[in-house]
């Protein structure tokens, strides 16, 4: 019988190597996570991330009152809405009247394909397109975000429109652009039964 890596399950832990050895490699474990840099916020180790993601973040942070030093590693490490957008969205009208949404850009992936860039991330919405070809239908929504004049909508689900919200390339001032409660995105993930997140 393989264990695995001992550290994976605290079970196997104890087992290889007794409670102390258990507790000692956790506390090491732990002491690791609260060194941890942050993926979010003023207190961000790297640069590159989603512009509109660590906007938010940062809109979040400065509603809340809270100091970026005093978030937990875990708390600086998971995007964050503020509180106030969490409130108008659970004030909408949440009668289901699409079985499928997808809203986000899907172009910029397909141009670094074509560009040969290896990043996984390029390649992880190519299942949306055919998944709403053969799933959607009149009532349900596909708003692709970066489309150029020269896209053809899919079909009657294709709301996708030229100039629609692009978190890739923001128009004037980008933190107001990035930081905008786009009503009309979270409304139709309220009215949809399922919301397609491929990443």
């Amino acid at each position: 019988m393989t264990m695995g890596f001992p550290w994976a399950c605290p079970f196997a832990c104890a087992l290889l190597l007794g409670a102390a050895g258990a507790f000692q490699l956790t506390g090491k474990l732990s002491s690791e996570l609260e060194r941890a840099p942050c993926s979010w916020g003023p207190n961000a180790m790297f640069e590159g991330k989603s512009g509109r993601a660590m906007a938010v973040w940062n809109l979040a942070l400065e509603e809340s009152g809270l100091d970026a030093d005093n978030v937990s590693t875990y708390g600086c490490n998971v995007p964050k809405v503020p509180w106030s957008w969490v409130e108008k969205v659970r004030a909408m009208d949440h009668t289901k009247t699409h079985n499928y949404n997808f809203q986000g850009s899907v172009i910029f992936a397909l141009v670094h394909q074509k560009l040969g860039d290896p990043k996984p991330q390029y390649r992880a919405r190519n299942w949306v397109l055919d998944f709403a070809k053969e799933n959607f239908t009149d009532a349900d929504i596909l708003k692709i975000s970066d489309v150029t004049a020269a896209y053809e909508p899919m079909g009657p689900y294709d709301k996708s429109e030229v100039g629609g919200y692009d978190a890739h390339h923001p128009k004037g001032d980008v933190d107001t652009y990035f930081e905008t409660f786009d009503a009309s995105y979270f409304e139709t993930m309220t009215q949809s039964n399922f919301t397609l997140c491929p990443g």
